[in-house]
C-alpha cells in the first residue's frame, strides 16, 4: 500500500485541471474608497495622530460600535514601488493597504494602516522606514502608535 501512494499522487498530478490565472479570478472584496470626515462604521479615512507626521488611514468594520470592543489590525505598509508579473503592486502608502481588510472581511476589526516614516519623522518613506543607508525603525510612526495604543508596562 504504502507504494501504491506515490504512483497514485503523481497520477492524479498529471490528470489535474490547470488552475486558472489569479488576475482573471473577480474579486470577492472591495475596499472603501478613502473619504473624508469623522471616522463611522464601515467608512476608511485618514487621520494625523501625531503634529507634523503623515496620516494614519483607519477603518471601523461595518459591525463597528462605540460601547463595543474589537481586536486591532495594524498594517505596515511599506515595499513601496513593488509590482509582480502577477498584477501584485504596493505604493508604500497607508492609502494602498489592502491586508487588513482581505484579512478581516471588512467586519469585526478595526484596521490601522500606518506609514514607515524618514529619519525625521515628518515624510512617508515608501520603501521601509527612515533614510538610506541606516533605516532606523526608531523614528517611524508605527512605533509610536504602538507605544501609545498598546498596553505595556512602563
Amino acid at each position: 500500500m504504502k507504494r501504491l501512494l506515490p504512483a497514485f499522487l503523481a497520477c492524479a498530478a498529471l490528470h489535474a485541471a490547470p488552475l486558472p490565472d489569479i488576475s482573471t479570478v473577480p474579486a470577492d472584496l472591495i475596499i472603501p474608497e478613502l473619504s473624508d470626515g469623522p471616522p463611522t462604521a464601515g467608512k476608511r479615512v485618514s487621520l494625523v495622530l501625531f503634529e507634523g507626521t503623515p496620516p494614519v488611514i483607519l477603518y471601523l468594520p461595518t459591525d463597528w460600535a462605540p460601547e463595543k470592543k474589537f481586536p486591532l489590525i495594524i498594517e505596515l505598509d511599506g515595499n513601496g514601488n513593488f509590482k509582480n508579473s502577477y498584477g501584485d503592486t504596493s505604493s508604500g502608502l497607508p492609502e494602498g493597504s489592502k491586508l487588513g481588510y482581505g484579512l478581516s472581511g471588512g467586519k469585526g476589526f478595526v484596521w490601522v494602516c500606518v506609514p514607515f516614516l524618514n529619519e525625521a519623522g515628518n515624510k512617508t518613506a515608501i520603501t521601509w522606514w527612515g533614510d538610506a543607508p541606516d533605516y532606523r525603525p526608531d523614528s517611524t510612526n508605527a512605533r509610536n502608535l504602538l507605544f501609545h495604543l498598546v498596553p505595556h508596562k512602563s
